[in-house]
């Protein structure tokens, strides 16, 4: 792996020589040549004319040879007009190199022959390095020397005049001088910008060392850095310091319904929200879908927690993402800096209380205390055991009866996931159903209750016909909802079980539609294009209950236990119950109440014109075995009171009626 990457590194810089520096020379050939080859041509013809007026074919010859070098020049000139910078350049210095041993041999009297090759060497010295250049200096010095030395063996023709001799070095002087000068110029500038090109690296190494190439924010290392720092500073400026842990919720949910780029978009906005919020400290993101927030001290004992309704209140508003409202929670853990010693244990702190929040619910913030490490410890560990109970078969299902209120028939089953650990303790929902929401297992447990619960009810309908099969209820949690491929798994156990669609029920919170309604909205409709119907499960728990039913297209509602435990008291629920039963009912939906344990509360909600009912009055979960003998039961003890039951009427029959 070190070969490639050095591999890489060589191809990288060569690209760099070829690409960069290249044309950026070639301006700088263009005006040398500018004046060389000109140069070089009137040389040639004064040279050519002197010798026929003066009667010397040495000059003569000089003339040719100087020629033959404007040619070349003519031709390097056509060569950078092509593009060709370095074949250009490699020919002029082989040129410059060998042309004044020629001349020093056929004419010894010009002073500037000894300067040519340097001209060379000036070509040719961006392409070169190394080995190479060390060559190339080489051949220049015997081409000075060889020069040199042939010109101090060489014998001035008496018959030129001594004006011409010093009006040709003069000039041939000038010529190289200024053409030594404009590539002099030219690899000045390069070094100056390669010098300024190194110093703007190295700035943007250093950035890049210390932030987040995604949010620019300051990454891990330097967040670590700056607690470390006021951990290592006075006492007094701890004062108030905190670490704040932040963690979007369902953001994997963002990622695999909108796509990668989406997820980026949201942590880019996110990070900006969160940075804007924080009135004093240092904003990072250390990775994934995490935020760090370090309040800088000395400030009151208070300003970390505000820190944190400001970030929660800033995340209130909906994100736009292609085009859709996206409305996003985090959950926060509050580290204070005063009885800390280093920025890790902080970070872990922050951290621990971070998954404290969570668990409670999205949206949350916590403050670290020491119980915490032994909660994310037992956390840890339930997640490896509820693996491994997957594996070890040690999950089964439970189906808890749902009621028609009008009849008085067992019409419908909630599968309902239970586990028996091996050490013989029930492990309840509660406790590792939101493990299962925070690791991604969720996904395959409810993969696995959907297709056992299709195959009870298959077995149920063979051994009870299908007039008297009831229907069945799966919850769908949040990452379900999101998963792309829920439609196929929901098709397939459907055809597996040789269940149809119309037999099938999901339950969907209003909190699991929170993210992404359109992407919600369509896999609803494809659900329910399979004949199943799609309930609202915890109706009026969620952020907005109304707008969701404006929004989906759905069958039905469930009204949360909290409301149906406060009928028949004072208070808001039974308001609320009401109100939430007509207005389903004028959309059209169907109702059921769940949690009832009172046949007080049975009453109350048949006299309301609820649907179905739910709760422990009605029947405990059970087993699949039991549940044949309970479904051929009458259950005429749970009828409700007739006097209780009065016709439902619609809205408008009620304005009527008024």
């Amino acid at each position: 792996m070190a070969t490639g990457r050095r591999t890489g590194h060589r191809i990288s810089m060569a690209a760099t020589s070829q690409g960069s520096t290249v044309p950026a020379l070639g301006p700088a050939l263009r005006r040398a040549m500018i004046l060389l080859a000109p140069a070089a041509a009137t040389f040639a013809l004064g040279c050519l004319g002197a010798g026929i007026v003066f009667g010397d074919p040495a000059m003569s010859r000089t003339g040719a040879v100087l020629a033959g070098g404007a040619a070349v020049f003519a031709l390097s000139w056509q060569m950078l007009q092509r593009g060709l910078v370095r074949p250009a350049a490699l020919l002029l210095t082989a040129t410059l190199l060998v042309l004044p041993i020629v001349l020093a041999a056929v004419q010894p009297v010009f002073a500037s022959y000894p300067l040519v090759p340097l001209l060379g060497v000036a070509f040719a010295l961006p392409f070169l390095e190394g080995r190479r250049l060390a060559a190339l200096m080489a051949l220049a010095c015997v081409s000075v020397a060889g020069t040199t030395a042939i010109q101090s063996i060489g014998a001035p023709d008496e018959r030129l005049p001594s004006w011409f001799f010093a009006t040709f070095n003069v000039l041939g002087l000038l010529a190289l001088i200024v053409v030594f000068l404009i590539l002099l110029g030219a690899f000045t500038s390069r070094l100056h910008r390669s010098l300024r090109q190194a110093t703007e690296s190295t700035v943007a190494l250093a950035h890049q060392a210390t932030h987040d190439s995604l949010t620019g924010l300051a990454n891990r290392q330097a967040v670590l850095a700056r607690a470390q720092a006021v951990l290592d500073g006075p006492p007094a400026d701890r004062a108030g310091a905190a670490v704040l842990y932040i963690d979007v919720d369902e953001f994997k949910r963002i990622n695999d319904t909108l796509g990668h780029l989406a997820g980026d978009a949201l942590l880019e906005r996110v990070g900006s929200r969160i940075a804007a919020a924080t009135q004093t400290g240092v904003t990072a993101r250390p990775g994934g879908d995490e935020f760090v927030v370090v309040v800088m001290g000395p400030v009151d004992d208070e300003t970390a927690g505000r820190t944190a309704d400001a970030i929660t209140h800033a995340l209130t508003v909906p994100f736009n993402l292609r085009g859709r409202d996206v409305r996003v929670t985090a959950s926060i853990g509050i580290a204070p800096l005063q009885d800390a010693t280093t920025a890790e244990e902080v970070l872990a702190r922050a951290d621990a209380a971070m998954y404290t929040a969570k668990r409670a619910g999205k949206g949350l913030t916590a403050v670290f205390d020491p119980t915490m490490f032994a909660e994310l410890q037992a956390r840890l560990e339930l997640e490896g055991e509820l693996r491994l109970a997957m594996e070890r078969e040690e999950l089964h299902l439970e189906y808890q009866p749902i009621l028609d209120l009008a009849s008085g028939r067992i019409v419908d089953l909630e599968a309902l996931l239970r586990w028996t650990h091996p050490s013989g303790r029930n492990v309840g929902p509660a406790e590792f159903i939101p493990v299962a929401e925070e690791s991604g297992l969720i996904v395959a447990l409810g993969r696995f209750v959907l297709v056992r619960a299709l195959t009870d009810l298959r077995a149920l309908e063979d051994e009870l016909g299908p007039a008297r099969r009831p229907m069945m209820s799966v919850n769908l949690s949040a990452r379900q909802l999101g998963d792309p491929g829920l439609v196929d798994v929901v098709a397939k156990a459907l055809a597996d079980a040789g269940i149809g669609g119309t037999a099938l029920r999901l339950e969907i919170t209003e909190t699991a539609m929170l993210i992404g309604l359109e992407s919600a909205a369509d896999t609803i409709a494809a659900l329910r294009s399979l004949g199943a119907s799609v309930v609202i499960d915890d109706f009026g728990t969620g952020y907005s209950a109304l707008d969701y039913l404006k929004r989906f297209v759905v069958d039905g509602v469930k009204i949360d236990r909290s409301f149906v435990a406060g009928l028949g008291r004072l208070g808001p629920d039974e308001a609320i119950v009401t109100a939430s039963i007509a207005f389903a009912h004028a959309l059209g939906l169907e109702v059921t109440a769940e949690g009832i344990e009172t046949r007080a509360q049975l009453d109350r909600l048949a006299e309301l014109g609820c649907d179905r009912g739910q709760g422990y009055l009605i029947g405990r979960s059970m087993r699949i075995e039991h549940v044949a003998g309970m479904l051929l039961t009458e259950h005429l003890d749970l009828r409700p009171v007739k006097s209780a039951i009065r016709p439902l009427r619609s809205v408008d029959d009620e304005a009527i009626a008024g």
